[in-house]
């Protein structure tokens, strides 16, 4: 895996392109399908009244999803409109629980979600359709909706690993998680340009996340358990990966 140097200079890019799309990226909310949304931003990095936006609160602000909205909007609807809020990756930058919180502090529609108790089949949904989608990068889609889907793919996993399944939850429920981020684990480095090793370690920190739910004594086979630098910032402990990486598919190849 690629040096803590390159993995700085992967988060230096994607941050170039959440500023970059502050600028240039408009786009209708669809589905990992391309079907259009039933509700979208009504104020869009690139517009006039974007450029007006004179404060930090003001972005935050016009991404609200208004109150009446919710009840119109099915989970899986709104796991896709979440993941398409221009303050995404600007919340999300920040090491993983740091940018979960403050994504969930300043975001309504994420509150939202998380506490439908079928917030995990939505973003799972999502998550399996887009994977299979990743043939997306190989298109003519310029470097500014490349490296937002990335911050849509990282956003997911992250909401992956904080999402609570209902208590009649079993272990298969747990190992299915597992198994699509495998899928995506997998799928990412044949796409080099746009998932570097922070989306890989972001990858590893929600499998922990949820192999907890599994095994609670995760963190003590862990060097350092929960100080790991795989849970506390953007420098994941390759040693601490290698051994998420074999519990991961130890899990999901039981019988």
């Amino acid at each position: 895996m690629a040096s803590w140097v390159k993995i700085k200079e992967m988060k230096k890019r994607l941050l170039l392109v959440v500023v970059f799309i502050g600028f240039a990226f408009v786009a209708n909310a669809q589905t990992a399908n391309g079907k259009e949304l039933p509700w979208d931003y009504p104020v869009k990095p690139g517009t006039e009244e974007w450029k007006q936006l004179k404060t930090h609160q003001d972005v935050l602000d016009v991404c609200q999803i208004p109150e009446e909205v919710f009840s119109t909007l099915s989970t899986d609807d709104l796991a896709e409109i979440c993941l398409q809020v221009p303050i995404l990756g600007a919340e999300l930058h920040i090491p993983h629980d740091r940018g979960l919180d403050s994504l969930y502090k300043n975001f309504n529609g994420v509150r939202e979600l998380m506490k439908r108790k079928d917030a995990i089949k939505g973003l799972l949904n999502w998550y399996e359709k887009t994977v299979q989608n990743f043939s997306f990068l190989n298109g003519d889609a310029s470097d500014v909706e490349k490296g937002f889907f990335a911050w849509k793919v990282i956003a997911a996993q992250l909401l992956l690993s904080r999402c609570q399944l209902p208590d009649e939850a079993n272990k298969n429920d747990y190992v299915e998680i597992v198994r699509q981020l495998v899928n995506g684990y997998e799928k990412m480095p044949e796409y080099p340009k746009t998932f570097g090793d922070f989306s890989l370690g972001v990858n590893c920190f929600a499998r922990a996340r949820i192999i907890f739910n599994i095994d609670k004594k995760i963190y003590e086979k862990i060097p350092d358990g929960e100080s790991n630098p795989i849970f506390t910032r953007s420098a994941p402990d390759m040693q601490a990966m290698r051994f998420i990486d074999e519990i991961s598919y130890q899990i999901i190849n039981e019988k």
